[in-house]
């Protein structure tokens, strides 16, 4: 199976720098695409990749590359990072749910209390929940070995 994960902010949660996604978020699963497709069957590719603009076309211009460790140091003084990691995905763990149901109001994951769920925030029962997805994967860089949970 093949993730490709875009376009992510790193936050904190309990303490941990988590990857949380943005509007230009994307994850595919084993995508149909022709560079994936190569990549898979060991080709080489005959043509240069074309980069697509997204919804966020500015992020780069904001964005500084840092590494896992500085990132870490960084969190403590800053509400809001725009951050490049260039990291290796070691391995994704895949033994925990990939999805959790939100409200549409706060994105906070509901309690369930019989056959329907609560948001403790709204203080009501919501009907028909918003499924989340999350991914916990495992990433290096030059400087540390770190665990991340990206949500879309």
């Amino acid at each position: 199976m093949v993730i490709i994960i875009t376009s992510n902010n790193v936050k904190t949660y309990r303490g941990e720098p988590t990857l949380s996604s943005t509007s230009a978020t994307k994850i595919y699963t084993s995508p149909n695409i022709e560079e994936i497709a190569s990549f898979m069957k060991g080709e080489q590719l005959s043509k240069e990749v074309q980069l697509i603009r997204g919804e966020n076309e500015n992020f780069n211009m904001k964005a500084e590359t840092m590494t896992i460790e500085e990132v870490k140091r960084q969190r403590s003084k800053a509400t809001e990072l725009y951050v490049v990691c260039k990291v290796k995905i070691m391995s994704i763990n895949s033994s925990g749910s990939w999805h959790y149901n939100t409200c549409y109001s706060h994105y906070v994951k509901l309690e369930k209390s019989g056959t329907q769920y609560y948001c403790e925030r709204c203080k009501e029962f919501v009907t028909t929940p918003y499924r989340r997805f999350k991914v916990h994967v495992r990433v290096e860089d030059n400087t540390v070995v770190h665990n991340f949970c990206s949500i879309r």
